[in-house]
This record gives structure tokens, sequence and C-alpha cells, in this order.
């Protein structure tokens, strides 16, 4: 990209299309309620929306980021074995 050029928009996905279509009657329905509040519930509400794409399917497994991943192999390999019950230990008798 040379300078002085714009960046090409991407065009807004489903979920920016319906909650810009349906924000306006939900705050006409909620009035005094937060912006916060209203993103929550319209989530849930995209969730069973006839403009979901992926409307009855199960969402994707997350990823686990790099330094989620090396946390865990780290706490692994630092961990200490678990104590040994009681009476399973060999007895010395």
């Amino acid at each position: 990209m040379h300078p002085g050029e714009k960046k090409q928009k991407r065009p807004p996905s489903a979920y920016n299309l319906y909650i810009k279509n349906n924000s306006a009657k939900w705050k006409e329905e909620n009035p005094g309620k937060k912006q916060s509040e209203m993103m929550k519930e319209m989530a849930v509400l995209w969730k069973d929306a006839d403009e979901n794409p992926n409307k009855g399917r199960e969402p994707k497994p997350k990823k686990k980021s790099d330094s989620a991943r090396a946390t865990v192999a780290k706490d692994a390999a630092s961990s200490s074995p678990p104590p040994s019950s009681p009476g399973l230990a060999s007895s010395d008798d």
C-alpha cells in the first residue's frame, strides 16, 4: 500500500448488519439500559436469528493461544507428582 492510498473496507458481516438493523428497536423497548446490556442480549438473540448463517450449528472450539499452551506445558513440567495415599504405601514390616 502506498502512502495516501485508502485501505478498502471489507463489507459488514451478517452479525454487523443484524446489530445495525435491530439495535434501534431494542433501545426503544428497553429505555435506560446500558449499551453493554444491549450487546449481551443481542448476542443471545443472534444465536437463533434467521439472519445467522451458522444458526443451529455448534460453535467452533476456541483455539488456545501460544502463551496459554506454554503456560500449561510449564505448569505440567514443574508440578510434583501427587502424594501417595497412606493406605497404599508399601509396608516395610
